[in-house]
């Protein structure tokens, strides 16, 4: 079991490899038909390669499309077997903004207040009270008050329809994409609550 300082060495290299990675400008570009689209991608993908070689993995693949692949082999006594998990990501950002001086902000020993998102934006824990359970942590927050990654479909006040699908051309025939559709009144009520917020702030 991990002692606090272990713990405290844990986190402080989790924060500093997310801010390193997202200052990698990853903006995708539609109009390129090579996969990745962007240089930065390729630079982002050799950066995670090169760690996970770091960090002792020896079966790793980085194909010419950009699909980095890294696996674990199991530590269970021969002959013991468990479901294989896997964990999937990808690394180009939203094509509509900017990934470029992206400067993340941190937010030491969260109290609950508002958090200012520049000019007259701000994250309220009153239109998102789920902001509440996270008092006492670091929040990093994004320096670019413009974007919002958001995507969902409300169709009749019950059915949610969410993911990384985008209802674009390259959405529907070369990406590969992810939508969860959720039939729950209550999970819709919310949604739409946020986007009322957001369009009344």
């Amino acid at each position: 079991m991990m002692n606090s300082n272990e713990i405290k060495e844990m986190e402080r290299s989790i924060l500093d490899r997310f801010l390193r990675y997202v200052r990698i400008d990853t903006q995708s570009n539609h109009h390129n038909p090579e996969k990745p689209t962007t240089p930065g991608q390729w630079n982002l993908l050799k950066m995670l390669k090169k760690e996970l070689h770091e960090i002792g993995l020896k079966d790793i693949d980085l194909d010419q499309n950009g699909y980095l692949i890294a696996r674990i082999p199991s530590t269970l006594p021969a002959g013991r077997k468990a479901p294989v998990i896997g964990f999937m990501a990808h690394v180009d950002t939203a094509a509509d903004m900017s990934g470029k001086n992206v400067n993340p902000q941190i937010i030491e020993h969260y109290d609950g207040n508002d958090i200012p998102l520049g000019g007259e934006w701000v994250l309220s824990s009153d239109t998102n009270p789920e902001l509440l359970k996270y008092q006492g942590v670091n929040v990093v927050k994004d320096s670019n008050k413009n974007n919002m990654h958001h995507k969902v479909f409300i169709i009749d006040e019950e059915i949610v329809i969410t993911g990384s699908y985008n209802p674009t051309g390259n959405g529907n025939k070369g990406n590969d994409e992810n939508v969860l559709i959720i039939y729950d009144k209550d999970i819709a009520s919310r949604f739409i609550k946020e986007f009322d917020s957001l369009v009344s702030s």
